[in-house]
């Protein structure tokens, strides 16, 4: 967990090298920031991205809230036309099998591309999940790719990605 920053801080360790996997994060502050006309819209997707798969390490409330904000009212999503309650739903029960989570987007493995508002963004996420309940944990890498809707409010309008042996 420490390789991902996913640690309970010891009394001495600086805040900055923890992430607290039970921190309450307010979830006021989930819904979708609103596009700056002034900002290219590849730096808008991959910002989107990154916040989305790293928060969904957060508190379960939190990631789910920030889910429902982010992906359209139907996904293409992993190779199946899906509703949004049922994304939610799915997200749900991974967060409860696996009530600690961390992620670390990898800087170099990104790739954009953007065209007719929709913003195509891929590339590699270390994780790691721990369930202290069942005293299981895993850990590995896996690729990502979402297909963004950009305006005022970006949603994910496809989602796909593998784990990687």
């Amino acid at each position: 967990m420490a390789e991902l920053r996913v640690t309970n801080a010891a009394a001495n360790q600086p805040q900055a090298d923890a992430l607290h996997v039970s921190t309450t994060p307010d979830p006021a502050s989930v819904s979708a920031p609103a596009t700056d006309a002034r900002q290219q819209p590849e730096s808008v997707a991959v910002t989107f991205v990154r916040d989305l798969i790293e928060h969904h390490g957060d508190n379960n409330d939190f990631a789910l809230a920030q889910a429902q904000a982010s992906y359209a009212p139907t996904v293409d999503y992993h190779g199946k036309l899906t509703n949004l309650s049922s994304i939610i739903e799915d997200k749900r029960s991974y967060y409860q099998r696996w009530p600690e989570r961390g992620y670390n987007v990898r800087n170099d493995s990104i790739a954009v591309s953007c065209a007719n508002d929709r913003c195509k963004v891929s590339g590699i996420y270390d994780w790691i999940v721990r369930s202290p309940s069942t005293h299981k944990q895993e850990k590995g890498v896996a690729d990502f790719s979402y297909t963004i809707s950009i305006g005022p409010y970006p949603k994910i309008i496809a989602e796909t990605g593998d784990v990687r042996p």
